[in-house]
């Protein structure tokens, strides 16, 4: 929502422009099910002008009959468009695939040829991407922990100097954790910036309110 002026979608579109432009690969997820919209295409419009490696994956089709409807979304103009569904973890595979090749080949770093081939030259061993969780064995990782609403988004953004978390007068309703390294004298501090500790009762009665709204 790139034209909203409400605090958090300017906030939210913010946050997309940073990740957009640290990005090596996009990856564009629709909702196979429902019609395109006008902010479909917007986005679609500002990330295939991007020129980075740009993946089209229309989620939701659930069985075999269902995928022939993702065709229908390359009017997006993607080139590269995946029939997936994330529940049943059907074509993500091929989605990850696809976006492992697109990804720019790391430097050989001494130390990294160990293997020969035929002709007696050293090969470079494989990439290895490391999953969401894994960090560098000499980072040092700092839990930022408190109740909604009292200032972790903010001391997040001071001790690492960026913008990285959304801070508004509006009570926090955030369920995940964000996270941000920094580097001083050589070492990596990760700091985590945890979602609002609340009362057990305030959760429980949320969580039964969302159990009978969706029939959970």
């Amino acid at each position: 929502m790139p034209d909203d002026e409400a605090l958090i979608p300017s906030e939210i579109f913010r946050q997309a422009r940073v990740a957009l432009d640290e990005a090596d690969s996009i990856v564009m997820v629709v909702d196979g099910r429902t019609e395109l919209a006008a902010p479909d295409m917007e986005l679609a419009r500002m990330l295939l002008r991007s020129g980075k490696p740009i993946f089209l994956a229309v989620n939701k089709m659930d069985t075999a009959a269902m995928e022939s409807q993702a065709e229908n979304f390359r009017q997006l103009g993607f080139k590269q468009v995946f029939a997936i569904s994330a529940e049943h973890n059907s074509g993500v595979g091929d989605l990850l695939d696809a976006v492992y090749d697109s990804l720019p080949e790391e430097e050989t770093q001494a130390g990294d040829l160990d293997e020969v081939d035929e002709d007696g030259e050293e090969k470079p061993k494989p990439r290895k991407l490391r999953s969401h969780g894994e960090f560098n064995a000499t980072e040092t990782k700092i839990a930022i922990i408190g109740r909604p609403n009292v200032g972790k988004s903010t001391l997040l953004n001071e001790l690492t100097g960026t913008k990285r978390a959304i801070v508004s007068p509006i009570a926090e309703r955030r369920a995940d954790a964000v996270d941000e390294a920094v580097e001083r004298n050589g070492h990596s501090f990760r700091f985590v910036d945890t979602a609002g500790i609340r009362r057990k009762g305030k959760t429980t009665m949320m969580a039964e309110k969302l159990s009978g709204d969706y029939g959970a």
